[in-house]
């Protein structure tokens, strides 16, 4: 093993891995067919073929995109802000926090502003593909991690020259809905959220590094508010008169159940990657087990609750656990690490599931406790697997997850915005929409569209090309 003094700094491959899974989740959901496969390739709350909203209780897969990426976001902050917050004051640390969450928002802003689905809902012309590459490429200037040779001046004036570009863009265009412009209310809402729980997290965060017992109080304050403001009274009826009642907005705090787990899961990343354990050496059968295992935990479980067998699902996970438990002793090649995050998955995942009846069932929309915790669990359930792969197998076998992960808002916006513009103006999106007119073929061009995507943010992430907040 190489001395840890003279070595790279180690990254969290796996989490990276979790994140990339999400966003790509993300983009193949939105590009299967509508309406016509199996309920459970769609939200358990919209089901085909009318995908009107109906509060039906249930979990599917694409239920999972969202709680995945925001447990990944908030295991990521330990690791961005733990060696930050030792050494930075904190009125500037509190403004890198502000300044994120803000550059996120004019993000799901502008964004929304360039989707060809907004430009126009029906048939496209060549004019709006090109709108909506043209205001793609842009973002690549304007939040790009410039060159550190460059001198200030050339990166000012190239990050200047890009927000003009995209000031004047948005300025000529106008939208089918209602024949307007630019509008700050046309914004991207997972954006938005993404953007407050950016600011919220970390505060949290920051205030509790130093105790997870402290951090975890404020989850049970944060129940404890949500389930008074269910029940009206006096916290329902006094927040109008807050000078911010934006502040106390359950639409963005909710989603703190599942970000703050994830600091949970971040702080023992972060420690692990401060330690001086190996990545290998795993036994190699029980590697393979264990992630065998949770791969059928996340399965019956979706399976379970979507059927609606509650009580059978609570059982056939425990025991799955249960037999996941033995194959985790021993402390080499990151065993400890995999055996702790277990330790919490199960602890969600079970608390999930007791909660499943109350609230009506488990549902993304509107979204239940058991939501949360179940799919917290199955995080930590998936985020075990993979920190296992890497540790056995090395991170070639996730490296595609991965380089996704690293570069999110590339993969967020690759999909409309760069594949199908080009598939579009090349020609090949009609071909491609003539050969697969069934509904599983259509899945398969979804699949194969978003493997370009992948492709894509693969190649700017190994060129050093990231988009940041």
């Amino acid at each position: 093993m190489q001395n840890q003094d003279t070595a790279a700094p180690r990254r969290a491959g796996s989490l990276d891995a979790l994140r990339g899974l999400a966003i790509l989740m993300m983009v193949l959901c939105s590009s299967i067919p509508f309406g016509v496969l199996p309920a459970w390739m769609y939200h358990a709350q919209t089901p085909p073929p009318t995908h009107d909203f109906i509060p039906l209780p249930g979990l599917t897969w694409v239920d999972l995109v969202f709680p995945f990426f925001l447990f990944a976001m908030g295991a990521a902050l330990p690791l961005s802000l733990g060696r930050k917050a030792a050494g930075t004051p904190a009125p500037k640390l509190a403004w890198q926090v502000l300044l994120r969450g803000a550059v996120l928002a004019a993000f799901g802003i502008y964004s929304q502003h360039i989707r060809p689905f907004l430009l126009n809902p029906g048939q496209k012309t060549a004019m709006q593909w090109l709108i909506a590459l043209a205001g793609f490429l842009l973002l690549f200037p304007a939040m790009s991690r410039l060159p550190k040779d460059w001198k200030t001046w050339q990166k000012l004036a190239l990050r200047a020259g890009a927000a003009v570009l995209m000031a004047a863009l948005l300025w000529g265009i106008k939208y089918p809905d209602n024949g307007g412009g630019f509008s700050l209310y046309r914004s991207d809402c997972i954006i938005m959220f993404l953007s407050a729980m950016a600011v919220w997290g970390s505060a949290i965060y920051l205030l509790t590094r130093e105790s997870v017992e402290l951090r975890l109080g404020v989850l049970a304050l944060l129940l404890a508010a949500k389930l008074s403001w269910a029940n009206g009274g006096w916290l329902h009826d006094a927040v109008p008169a807050f000078p911010l009642p934006w502040l106390f907005d359950w639409g963005c705090l909710r989603y703190l159940f599942a970000v703050i787990p994830g600091t949970v899961a971040g702080d023992l990343i972060a420690a692990w990657l401060r330690s001086s354990e190996a990545d290998g050496d795993w036994d190699r059968s029980k590697a393979w087990a264990f992630t065998v295992l949770m791969t059928v935990i996340v399965v019956v479980t979706l399976a379970g609750l979507q059927t609606r067998h509650g009580a059978w699902t609570l059982a056939a996970g425990a025991a799955l656990c249960a037999a996941a438990w033995p194959l985790l002793r021993g402390s080499a090649g990151g065993v400890g690490l995999v055996r702790s995050l277990f330790k919490w998955g199960v602890f969600w995942y079970i608390a999930g599931l007791l909660l499943e009846p109350f609230e009506g069932g488990i549902k993304k929309d509107p979204p239940t406790l058991s939501y949360y915790f179940t799919t917290c669990g199955l995080a930590l359930f998936t985020l075990s697997a993979f920190t296992t792969l890497t540790s056995v197998l090395g991170k070639r076998w996730l490296k595609i997850l991965e380089y996704n992960g690293q570069n999110p808002m590339v993969a967020y916006m690759a999909g409309a915005n760069l594949v199908a513009p080009v598939l579009a103006l090349t020609g090949l999106g009609a071909l491609l929409a003539s050969v697969t007119a069934s509904p599983w073929a259509g899945f398969g061009r979804g699949l194969f569209e978003t493997a370009l995507v992948a492709l894509a943010v693969a190649w700017c992430t190994r060129r050093g090309i990231f988009w940041r907040a």
